[in-house]
């Protein structure tokens, strides 16, 4: 296995408040550990961080770690100022354009350290792996103290210069790394732990590790997110949402391009920050100079999108804990949701300024920012079933087209490798195969592609039932009714491959009839559907929906006349990653090797297998979504800035 050298943090400390804070030297290369990495990283391909996390204690000798004491902590910070000050982080530390995580740390680490606590960093780093395995800075632990600050703080007179103050500095650390503490239990519980059967302990830790990494995910591939949108909401009418436009200019006082123009140009104010930067600009801007420079009558429309978009710090305090919250009933295991920030990622202060708390919940505003809008304006009305269907259908036809542009159609006589809409007919009347499928020799890879979302609350009681019927009823097979059918994605292409391996199709494809071979793949646009877990999860319902006669030790089935292949969970992020990389390797080879490959009894994601293997597949950035995104962003400087020279 290949071996990295651990290296400690620097021990020096700047005066955050000091304008050479950010001049910082390299760290040092003298080697202090050998050990594998936790998990190999691809350039170009978004990773969840895995870590070790520096606990309070060993930086903090003879620091009290209850809950009371992170309490008092919290009170005695300046409310809004603490707000600001996590965001400025979280928009350093979640900053997908830079992907120097090792001086991000260091960065954040010269803040608010001194250099004898780095050094007891230092010394948990050697005994723990080195850099490359610690995190002593993590997303998840600004979330966690941007809602309790919210709750337990109040604004100090001073507010907006009280962290001029060395104290208030080390005050404001300590509670950082106790509410990561309090996150990880929270999280974690009794669900990470060992029974000696791998396959229920990786299904019992799941959801534990769907919300660790969705609040740990700081790297967003920007291009694709804004390549997304724009393709899904140009075609929104197209599919079936004929009052789309003016459904949401009555929800949100603005166009869907309005709207979309307004999130590219608050992007811009936080893709540019960096430990280089931050002393220059820190990310923060002033609601009342936000129009300068802006076309007429986009003034008005960005001073709307930021009343729907933005909160201040009692406002997040009531979306979070609500208006009546018994402060002598709270306690660390309450259940986090985190809508309020996810709806409203911007915060602003009285005296109007203004910061993206969390960058990576506002890039999400980009593709499914308008879906939202829409959904909670029309709550209970049943055009949001409309809504859903279209959203559905349109981010089908996103995915066929990039499949399309990595097998374009062949010239006449050749047929193409790729089918759409694959159509055939049943013993009970016509039906679809699959959303596509690609013909390799004897093998064919059956797509089906699935645009659902899983609830915030499927996670919040804690139980897997909750959380794995969920899934189900988006992915798998349930009893159905007249209005939701039973049997979706997984269990659709189960369904399919059944028919055709029993041969009770009609009028399907010769190359399909003639397979011997069978790949499904499940592309999902949630792609928390990639983090451990859930590959095995998914196998398993399609294999039970599959009833194949028999099973090799690889996972594979025999149905029939047919092999088929486990299934492949790919997220719309990996279909993007593999769009242009294709290029370099071939689908069939890949999904070959990834269905072949076990560890322990259980299986990776696909993602992480490819991070896994990149001497083999060679990730390219995709000049497809690079376009596209270019194209989003040069509708919405038209739109705001046209005097602007364009951008090229």
């Amino acid at each position: 296995m290949r071996r990295v050298n651990g290296r400690a943090w620097r021990a020096e400390y700047a005066d955050p408040c000091n304008a050479s804070w950010a001049e910082q030297k390299p760290l040092t290369d003298e080697p202090l550990i050998d050990m594998p990495p936790m998990r190999s990283q691809l350039p170009h391909v978004p990773a969840p961080l895995v870590g070790v996390f520096v606990p309070s204690s060993e930086i903090f000798p003879g620091i009290h770690t209850d809950f009371s004491s992170f309490r008092s902590l919290v009170g005695q910070l300046s409310r809004t100022d603490t707000l600001f000050w996590c965001s400025r982080l979280n928009l350093i530390l979640s900053n997908s354009f830079n992907t120097d995580e090792l001086g991000k740390q260091e960065y954040l680490l010269h803040l608010f350290l001194d250099g004898a606590e780095i050094e007891r960093i230092n010394r948990f780093t050697v005994g723990h792996g080195g850099t490359s395995q610690v995190r002593v800075f993590m997303r998840a632990q600004l979330l966690e103290l941007m809602r309790w600050t919210a709750l337990l703080a109040t604004d100090s007179a001073d507010d907006g210069t009280t962290f001029e103050d060395p104290v208030v500095r080390h005050v404001f650390a300590q509670a950082l790394f106790l509410a990561g503490e309090i996150w990880s239990k929270r999280t974690y519980s009794n669900r990470i732990s060992t029974t000696g059967n791998l396959r229920a302990d990786r299904r019992r830790a799941t959801p534990a590790f769907r919300q660790s990494i969705s609040q740990n995910e700081v790297s967003i591939d920007l291009a694709a997110a804004l390549a997304r949108g724009f393709s899904i909401y140009r075609d929104f009418n197209r599919h079936g949402y004929r009052t789309a436009e003016e459904d949401f200019v009555a929800a949100a006082g603005m166009t869907i391009d309005e709207y979309l123009a307004c999130v590219c140009g608050l992007l811009a104010q936080a893709i540019h920050i960096t430990p280089d930067t931050a002393a220059a600009d820190p990310g923060i801007f002033h609601l009342q100079r936000l129009g300068k420079n802006l076309a007429p009558g986009m003034s008005t429309v960005l001073d709307q999108y930021l009343t729907l978009e933005s909160q201040t710090a009692d406002e997040l305090r009531t979306a979070l804990w609500g208006s009546n919250v018994d402060m002598n009933k709270v306690s660390e295991f309450d259940h986090f949701d985190v809508t309020p920030l996810r709806e409203r990622p911007i915060l602003r202060a009285h005296d109007g300024r203004a910061v993206i708390a969390d960058p990576v919940y506002f890039s999400e505003k980009s593709s499914v920012g308008p879906l939202f809008m829409l959904a909670k304006s029309l709550r209970g009305d049943k055009r949001a079933n409309t809504l859903f269907g279209a959203f559905g259908r349109a981010f089908e036809s996103y995915v066929v087209d990039l499949l399309r542009s990595m097998y374009p159609a062949s010239a006449p006589p050749l047929a193409d490798r790729l089918i759409t809409n694959v159509l055939a007919v049943g013993p009970q009347g016509d039906i679809e195969l699959a959303d596509a499928c690609l013909l390799d020799v004897n093998t064919v890879i059956l797509f089906e592609v699935k645009g659902a979302f899983v609830r915030e609350d499927a996670l919040s009681d804690g139980t897997l039932d909750a959380y794995f019927t969920a899934l189900c009823k988006k992915y798998g097979t349930t009893p159905g009714n007249k209005s939701d059918r039973g049997v979706k994605g997984a269990a659709q292409l189960a369904r399919s491959i059944r028919l055709l391996a029993t041969d009770h199709l009609r009028r399907v494809d010769q190359s399909i009839r003639l397979a011997q071979c069978v790949y499904p793949v499940l592309v999902v646009h949630d792609c928390l559907l990639g983090t451990p877990g859930h590959a095995d999860f998914f196998a398993e319902e399609f294999a039970q929906a599959l009833e194949p006669e028999s099973s090799l030790r690889s996972g594979y089935m025999q149905k029939g006349r047919l092999l088929v292949a486990p299934l492949t969970v790919m997220t719309v992020e990996d279909l993007e990653i593999l769009q242009s990389s294709v290029e370099n390797f071939a689908l069939v080879p890949l999904l070959c090797d990834y269905c072949n490959t076990y560890s322990n009894g259980v299986r990776s994601g696909l993602h992480d297998f490819m991070g896994a293997h990149q001497e083999k597949y060679r990730i390219i950035h995709s000049k497809e979504l690079a376009d596209r995104a270019m194209l989003s962003l040069q509708q919405a400087q038209r739109m705001m800035f046209p005097d602007e020279a364009p951008l090229t």
